[in-house]
């Protein structure tokens, strides 16, 4: 449970999704790539170094849809390709 109103936290997560960089420190930084209708889009997102490098560096292709229905959001992605975003030297996908 999160003590936050509904619309706030969609804005934040569905609206403003490329600055999710800003507060969430396990993240460097989302791109959208291409928007498919109203709902879906296509995201790059790049994940933040890992302390001592623990993990190497990675980044997603992510197709993702975001439906809200009276006070409940659905959110939901999964992995893709798209030519926009070949993978990356040096970056593990």
């Amino acid at each position: 449970m999160l003590d936050q109103n509904h619309e706030d936290l969609y804005q934040e997560l569905v609206g403003n999704m490329e600055q999710m960089g800003d507060w969430n420190p396990n993240v460097k930084h989302v791109k959208i790539l291409q928007r498919i209708g109203q709902d879906t889009m296509v995201t790059h997102e790049v994940a933040a170094e890992t302390p001592g490098n623990v993990v190497g560096p990675r980044d997603f292709v992510s197709v993702r849809c975001a439906k809200r229905r009276g006070s409940t959001c659905f959110l939901a992605g999964m992995s893709t390709q798209h030519a926009m975003m070949p993978e990356q030297r040096g970056v593990v996908r």
